[in-house]
């Protein structure tokens, strides 16, 4: 058993459990996982956390926490990603249809291109979770509910990101002179 006391003996520590604790991590992963990002962030931890295991259970059963802790903590980072990414692709592509796009009207497209320009502009200074909200909330069209599942968030957590994203695009778009010209 290993001890906070111990903190010499650490790297041989990590040595001895590493075939183990990497063969957990490979079963434990799927196939969107790295186990070996997950390993490394588990020894960071482990490292990181090493003061507060008492030893009230063996060092491999701890140590085999931290990995699934870490590994929960990639797959929530993948998953937000993954939408966040798959939302924005969405919005990309609807963005000539919402503003109107049409081959008709070359000037409305000039307008059209130039307001895309400045929206995605205003949408890349949002923190990266409020651009999440708003990009899954008002162009994906998700519910507050569903937005609140998907990114882990309370209902009322989304509606203030929501609410603040809203007003610092609207700053931002009110500053734009490409947007002033099309009022």
């Amino acid at each position: 058993m290993h001890t906070a006391a111990s903190p010499g003996s650490l790297p041989e520590l990590l040595r001895s459990h590493q075939p183990r604790l990497r063969a957990i991590c490979r079963r434990m992963c799927g196939p969107e996982d790295d186990p070996d990002d997950v390993l490394q962030d588990t020894y960071v931890e482990i490292v990181r956390h090493l003061a507060g295991f008492r030893g009230d259970s063996s060092f491999m059963t701890w140590a085999t926490a931290v990995a699934r802790s870490q590994l929960n903590r990639h797959r929530r980072r993948h998953r937000r990603h993954a939408l966040r990414d798959d939302a924005i692709d969405t919005a990309s592509r609807s963005y000539p249809t919402l503003l109107g796009r049409s081959e008709r009207e070359p000037e409305l497209q000039v307008c059209a291109d130039s307001l895309r320009t400045s929206l995605l502009a205003a949408l890349a200074d949002l923190a990266d979770l409020d651009r999440e909200v708003f990009v899954l909330r008002e162009l994906e069209g998700m519910t507050a509910p569903e937005v609140a599942s998907a990114l882990e968030l309370s209902v009322p957590a989304v509606k203030s990101r929501l609410h603040r994203a809203r007003r610092s695009l609207r700053a931002n778009l009110d500053d734009d002179p490409r947007v002033v010209e099309l009022r």
